[in-house]
C-alpha cells in the first residue's frame, strides 16, 4: 500500500461545526489526584497526607522556574517512591501510592513567570 493510500487524498475538503460553542467547556483544566481510582492514599498522623507535603515540597522549590506540569511529574515520582509505615494495619504496612494527574491545558503555565 502506499503511503498516499494511507495518508488519504491529498486535499483537505471543509470541516464541519458539531457544537455550538468554539471550545470544549473542560479546556484548559487540570485535575490532580492523591492517588489512581481504586486505590488507597497515605496520610501520616504528624505531617499529613503524603501528597499535600511533597505537593508543597515541589511548588515551594521549583515554582520559580519549572512549568506546572513538569512539577506534577515531580510530584508523581517522589511520592512513589515512599512506602507506608503502618505497624498496625500489616495489610497497608509497605504500601505504595501513585497519584496522578489529569489535565487539558493548551500553554504552559508558570506560577512566577519573568522572575528568576
Amino acid at each position: 500500500m502506499k503511503m498516499q493510500q494511507l495518508l488519504g487524498p491529498k486535499t483537505r475538503g471543509t470541516d464541519e461545526v458539531d457544537a455550538k460553542t468554539p471550545l470544549p467547556t473542560r479546556s484548559d483544566m487540570l485535575f490532580g489526584y492523591a492517588t489512581q481510582q481504586a486505590h488507597v492514599s497515605f496520610r501520616n498522623s504528624k505531617y499529613g497526607s503524603w501528597y499535600i507535603q511533597t505537593i508543597t515540597k515541589v511548588f515551594m522549590e521549583h515554582a520559580k522556574d519549572r512549568e506546572l506540569s513538569s512539577m506534577l511529574r515531580m510530584v508523581n515520582k517522589f511520592v512513589s517512591l515512599k512506602s507506608a509505615s503502618c505497624p498496625e494495619s500489616p495489610e497497608f504496612h509497605g504500601g505504595k501510592e501513585s497519584c496522578e494527574f489529569v489535565d487539558t491545558l493548551r500553554d504552559d503555565v508558570y506560577f512566577f513567570p519573568g522572575i528568576k
